[in-house]
């Protein structure tokens, strides 16, 4: 069986999700991977590899044309070639992604699309529209967890046949072991941190949809928090519209507007005692699977994949939804008992068991069982 990959976004985590699930697709298959040149992991997946993708560092129109261009050198080579299966990441410009899907299914073949989101994070006119009769037009579709296939189901009208659950694997950056205990130790200096201190974290590209303006006003309303010498508060990543000013008097307080090399997204994350996911919605998050591989609690909201984790495993604490306003109380309760932050920490077998249930070789033969289904239906 002929398989086409396109992920047009594989880079940072992307990337390493892509490999770690063409790894583990069966080998009975013949897979082609399209891929963008931002990929940057030293070693490419076992595939016939072809870099089509180039609009990254591009902008405005010429982005477009350059995104435009793949998609139609793509389909020129479905065209000739004629795989069996199209496995499609990411839709990048929606009435070019629906023209591609139709004119592929036109040669009759079939086309899966892994929703990673139900819909953008940061929506505009018409994405509601323009998704479901996308996810409409596919032959199937995944989604990483029963809470996404509902709201699908319910809000979209989507067939739940088409629908299936495969979960998200693990991630975990390839770095170096010294060079991240190095580096690690020299943050913990920077930041003026003791064995005594309580580190909160929200790590990555900051955006409104994460919730980091809620951890903003959280930490400001809670003298417990931003006048305890005995935790600290750290934001990391690239800054998208909020706004960080009510913190500028804390002494407490560490923000980094910038975007993390993935040394010091792991070093970071590996001092950290509680990571932060007060996310208003979301499928799936990378940043809480690279909490369980470094073993550190989480302190989340119940929407998507999130709500699921907990019930894996208990490496952290559900705030429900963000609108329940618990994230300062539950940060105020954290700070004042760090025994049990310390306690479900070392809860070693907890956090295996949510590596046990995302396990890539699992993953890898659900997708490939799903290839032959789609094609023999």
């Amino acid at each position: 069986m002929n398989v086409y990959y396109i992920d047009p976004q594989s880079y940072n985590n992307l990337s390493l999700y892509d490999y770690s699930l063409l790894k583990n697709i069966s080998p009975d298959f013949q897979l082609t991977y399209y891929y963008n040149d931002m990929y940057q992991l030293p070693e490419l997946p076992p595939a016939l590899c072809r870099c089509r993708f180039h609009y990254g560092r591009k902008k405005g129109i010429l982005k477009a044309l350059s995104y435009a261009g793949s998609i139609w050198g793509i389909l020129r080579d479905a065209w000739r070639e004629k795989p069996d299966v199209v496995h499609v990441q990411w839709i990048r410009i929606w009435l070019l992604d629906y023209l591609f899907t139709w004119l592929l299914q036109v040669r009759g073949i079939r086309v899966i699309h892994t929703a990673h989101n139900l819909l953008p994070h940061v929506r505009h006119w018409g994405d509601k529209w323009q998704y479901t009769k996308y996810y409409r037009l596919v032959d199937a579709l995944i989604v990483h967890n029963e809470e996404t296939r509902q709201e699908m189901i319910s809000t979209l009208h989507i067939d739940a046949g088409k629908i299936h659950v495969i979960r998200h694997g693990m991630l975990q950056n390839p770095v170096s072991v010294v060079e991240l205990r190095s580096r690690a130790a020299e943050l913990r200096r920077q930041l003026g941190l003791s064995d005594q201190t309580l580190l909160f974290s929200s790590l990555g590209v900051q955006k409104p949809y994460k919730g980091t303006q809620e951890v903003v006003e959280a930490w400001m309303q809670h003298p417990e928090l931003h006048d305890n010498p005995n935790c600290h508060l750290l934001i990391a990543g690239r800054n998208h519209g909020l706004d960080y000013s009510p913190l500028a008097s804390c002494s407490n307080v560490t923000v980094i507007d910038d975007m993390l090399t993935d040394l010091d997204f792991e070093a970071y994350l590996s001092i950290t005692q509680v990571v932060l996911l007060p996310y208003r919605s979301i499928s799936q998050s990378g940043v809480v699977f690279s909490a369980v591989n470094r073993q550190v609690p989480v302190l989340v909201t119940s929407v998507g994949g999130l709500a699921e984790i907990l019930q894996i495993g208990r490496i952290g604490w559900s705030i429900g939804k963000l609108s329940d306003n618990r994230l300062g109380t539950e940060m105020v309760r954290l700070a004042t008992h760090p025994d049990e932050v310390r306690t479900v920490a070392a809860q070693t077998s907890e956090f295996q068991k949510i590596r046990d249930a995302h396990n890539w070789t699992q993953i890898g033969r659900q997708t490939s069982e799903l290839y032959v289904k789609i094609v023999e239906k």
